[in-house]
C-alpha cells in the first residue's frame, strides 16, 4: 500500500512512513485503519508538510473530534457545523467512518475559506487555533479531495495485495493436498507389498 501511494502522490515511501508513525497512535484511538492512516499521511506528505509538525497537529484534531463526539456539546455541533451537518450526524459518522468525518471536516473548512469567512474564529471555537495546529489544518483543508483519492488507492491496493495472498495461499494448499495425496497413495503400497 505505502510504495502504490508513494507511486501515485507527491510523496516519497520514506515521507508517507514517517508521517504514519507521527499519527498511528490518536489514528488507532479513534478508530482509523492502518491503510486509512497510511492514506492520511501520503495525502498529508504530498502537501509538503513535515511529518513531525502535522502528525502531532493532525492526532490533535482527531482526539479533538473524539472529544466532542464523547462529550456531546457545542465542539460537536461546530464540527457538525463546519461539515454540513448536525452535531449528532457527525458523531455517528465519526464513529462510524473517522476517516469520512475528517475529510467532511477539512473539507468544510475550505469551503468555509472560499466563502470569505473567518477560518480561524471557527478553529478558535475548537480550540484549535494554535499556530502549528492551525497551519496544518488549513493546508490539509485544501488536500481533503486528496485524502479522498488516497483512500480509494490505499483500499484498491490493500484487496489487490489480499486477493494476491489467497492466491499464494491457495497454490501452497494445492500443493500441500498434492503431497498428502502422494503420501497417501505410498502408504497404500507399502501396506499392499
Amino acid at each position: 500500500v505505502v510504495v502504490e501511494l508513494g507511486n501515485k502522490f507527491a510523496a516519497n515511501e520514506q515521507e508517507i512512513l514517517a508521517f504514519s508513525l507521527n499519527i498511528a497512535g490518536a489514528g488507532v484511538q479513534v478508530g482509523l485503519s492502518a491503510d486509512e492512516i497510511t492514506a492520511l499521511s501520503a495525502a498529508l506528505a504530498s502537501t509538503g508538510l513535515h511529518a513531525e509538525k502535522a502528525g502531532s497537529s493532525i492526532s490533535r484534531i482527531l482526539i479533538t473530534m473524539a472529544q466532542a463526539v464523547d462529550e456531546h456539546g457545542s465542539a460537536l455541533e461546530k464540527f457538525g457545523e463546519v461539515s454540513g451537518t448536525t452535531g449528532a450526524k457527525f458523531a455517528a459518522a465519526f464513529e462510524k467512518d473517522a476517516a469520512s468525518a475528517l475529510i467532511s471536516f477539512l473539507d468544510g473548512l475550505r469551503k468555509i475559506d472560499e466563502s470569505g469567512q473567518s477560518v480561524f474564529q471557527v478553529l478558535e471555537e475548537l480550540s484549535l487555533q494554535e499556530i502549528r495546529v492551525r497551519d496544518v489544518t488549513l493546508r490539509a483543508s485544501q488536500a481533503a479531495a486528496m485524502f479522498s483519492d488516497a483512500l480509494v488507492v490505499a483500499a484498491r491496493e490493500s484487496l489487490r495485495a489480499g486477493r494476491s495472498l489467497e492466491d499464494e495461499v491457495g497454490k501452497r494448499l494445492q500443493t500441500f493436498r498434492s503431497q498428502l495425496d502422494q503420501a497417501w497413495a505410498r502408504i497404500k503400497d507399502v501396506s499392499i507389498s
